[in-house]
């Protein structure tokens, strides 16, 4: 049974669209417009009686969290979380980080995106699934631009992701922004159990960041 999500336009709604763009149709016009919508919305009808299909979530986990500035200095992490994956396999003993741009179930997704906030995904994408079957662990969600529509490192409605050499200058793109997330969290949390110099810190990231531009 169609649970009528999309449903036809009445006359009168027609008629307010109109004005509101600055035209006059008569009603004979409004209702030969509507007659010609009528097949595009049956068919919307059609697919919402077709079952979802969804595949199933494989691996518990919590929502995560957004982390507070002090565990987010430059501003690269949508979300942190922690899903283990298969308790064997080639990724087993590694963390990934996931673009935001991707579905991981029950973790919000923004896209970088305002009018994105609050959507939560009900399924894991293909290659979240594979990561986490491959034994490895998701950390988390880094930050996009908006919608992804750019190059720099400052349109996302989270705020902008900072170079880590320079806080105010932009961090590049996506691949080295992830780079900046998972890697700079890394190094710190070394460097301060082996109680090591802030020196240690930056050029243990210059190694990262070389590396990570190889690829």
């Amino acid at each position: 049974m169609s649970l009528n999500t999309v449903k036809p336009p009445t006359l009168e709604q027609l008629s307010e669209v109109a004005a509101e763009l600055g035209f006059a149709f008569a009603e004979t016009d409004l209702a030969a417009h509507r007659e010609s919508l009528l097949p595009a919305f049956e068919a919307y009808n059609q697919l919402d009686q077709m079952p979802d299909e969804l595949p199933p979530v494989s691996y518990p986990r919590l929502p995560g969290r957004r982390p507070p500035p002090k565990e987010n200095r430059h501003g690269a992490w949508y979300v942190k979380t922690e899903i283990p994956g298969a308790a064997s396999g080639k990724l087993k003993g590694k963390k990934v980080a996931l673009k935001d741009n991707i579905c991981l179930a029950g973790v919000a997704m923004m896209n970088g995106a305002s009018t994105m906030e609050g959507y939560v995904p009900d399924i894991d994408s293909t290659v979240a699934t594979r990561i986490l079957d491959a034994g490895g662990t998701i950390t988390g969600k880094t930050v996009c631009e908006y919608f992804c529509f750019s190059g720099g490192s400052h349109t996302s409605a989270s705020g902008p992701v900072h170079n880590p050499h320079r806080i105010g200058r932009q961090a590049d793109d996506p691949v080295q922004k992830g780079l900046r997330a998972a890697g700079c969290c890394q190094l710190e949390r070394r460097r301060r159990q082996q109680r090591l110099p802030r020196q240690a810190h930056r050029d243990g990231f210059r190694r990262v960041f070389d590396r990570g531009r190889r690829l």
